[in-house]
Order: structure tokens, then sequence, then C-alpha cells
């Protein structure tokens, strides 16, 4: 099991986003965190979409706040939250 981030935007004030984001089979530059270090079996993996909310985005670290799982806008509020999470299992 791995987790990878596959996209990560900015959202506009009006709070209308668009997503699109993909994974290849060994390519580990969205890893994160796990056994596996990166989508080993496309066909065969279940998949956990999570929109995460990492806070109010913040010069100087958006870059990491929209590629990374864990950076979040350090304001001493606690941002970081998955909004919507959707499991996709394989056929």
């Amino acid at each position: 099991m791995a987790v990878l981030y596959a996209a990560g935007h900015v959202i506009d004030q009006d709070g209308t986003a668009g997503f699109g984001g993909s994974l290849k089979v060994g390519d580990p530059s969205g890893y994160e965190m796990g056994d596996d270090r990166s989508l080993e079996d496309a066909l065969g993996a279940t998949v956990y979409l999570v929109v995460r909310d990492h806070g109010p985005a913040k010069p100087g670290i958006v870059e990491e706040q929209i590629h990374t799982f864990g950076v979040c806008n350090p304001d001493g509020v606690e941002h970081c939250t998955d909004l919507q999470l959707s499991v996709h299992q394989p056929s």
C-alpha cells in the first residue's frame, strides 16, 4: 500500500475548482508514504481518491501545499482535512 499524490491546485476565490491528474505505473514522483513507492498494478489496484484541504495558499509554501500530502498552512489553525473520499476497486 502506498500514498501518492496525483494533482494539486489552488482554488479560485469563487470556490470553483477543476481537477485532473494521473499516476503512471512505476513512477515514484508522487510518493508520500507506505510500503510501495509507486503504483505497481494499475489494473489490480484499489484506488482511494481523496480531496484534501491544505488551508489558505501561503506564499513560500504554496508549491509544497499543492504537491504533497502533509504540508498545511501553519497559521495556528489545523487546516489539513480530507473533504471527500471515493473508493475505486478493480473490476
